[in-house]
């Protein structure tokens, strides 16, 4: 295995196995559920929509959707449709997601410490540098395949 075969199939298994973790820690959502939580707490804009959402964190609008139809019966967001835009559904958290993320707060903190156990500034810093490589690559194929199937 090349080490550009082992670095593409390794961040599948890091994703894997940090939701394997993430489903035993954590109380009543799934690790996905929980990720998706922190994001929107995250997103820069208020009561952020769908498509916001989904850009922030690199997936489709609809699997955003059918995610946070699932965190609305549980308690945790209110989607509401924006006056304006019927068509634009913007997320609300509610009071019963922010004390569950306050919560779980410091978890996140110390499994990003273990995590990172025994890495060096540096190696973080290179790892971090070219992550955003990354992105911008795969960004560039994501546009560039949407320009073939229009």
């Amino acid at each position: 295995m090349t080490d550009k075969q082992y670095i593409f199939s390794s961040i599948f298994v890091i994703a894997n196995k940090l939701q394997i973790i993430g489903d035993r820690e954590i109380e009543e959502l799934s690790f996905k559920q929980w990720f998706l939580l922190v994001a929107i707490e995250n997103i820069s804009k208020e009561n952020p929509s769908l498509t916001d959402i989904a850009n922030f964190i690199g997936t489709s609008r609809q699997n955003v959707k059918k995610m946070l139809v699932i965190l609305e019966k549980k308690g945790y967001v209110v989607l509401r449709t924006l006056p304006d835009n019927q068509k634009s559904v913007c997320t609300l958290l509610t009071k019963k997601c922010v004390e569950h993320l306050d919560k779980f707060d410091k978890l996140g903190d110390e499994l990003l410490e273990k995590v990172f156990t025994d890495i060096s500034p540096a190696q973080i810093q290179l790892i971090s540098e070219t992550f955003k490589m990354l992105f911008g690559n795969i960004d560039k194929l994501l546009k560039s395949s949407l320009e073939v199937h229009e």
